[in-house]
């Protein structure tokens, strides 16, 4: 069942994140000026590697002490969370 259901989340993250992609970079060079250009580029870079970082290690730690189950409801938790904070970002000033 589990196998199932990531093959099925695993295509729905595929278009999801290639929507997103596209998306985050019109988001950033609407927000941005020549300016703070480098600033909001190095601010987007840095929070996407610290996630590649930070859900390595959630995964090793619950992976090893819990199912993988548990595991799949917390990374669900975190993109439910991640969904509500998208949709209240504001909307860039013209």
């Amino acid at each position: 069942m589990i196998i199932v259901l990531l093959l099925i989340t695993a295509a729905i993250n595929a278009v999801g994140g290639s929507v997103l992609w596209v998306a985050q970079g019109n988001y950033v060079s609407e927000c941005a000026n020549d300016k703070n250009k480098g600033l909001f580029n190095s601010v987007l870079w840095t929070f996407n590697m610290a996630t590649f970082a930070s859900g390595n290690i959630i995964a090793a730690t619950v992976i090893t002490a819990l199912s993988t189950s548990t595991f799949y409801i917390i990374m669900t938790g975190f993109t439910i969370t991640a969904c509500i904070y998208f949709i209240f970002l504001k909307k860039p000033r013209p």
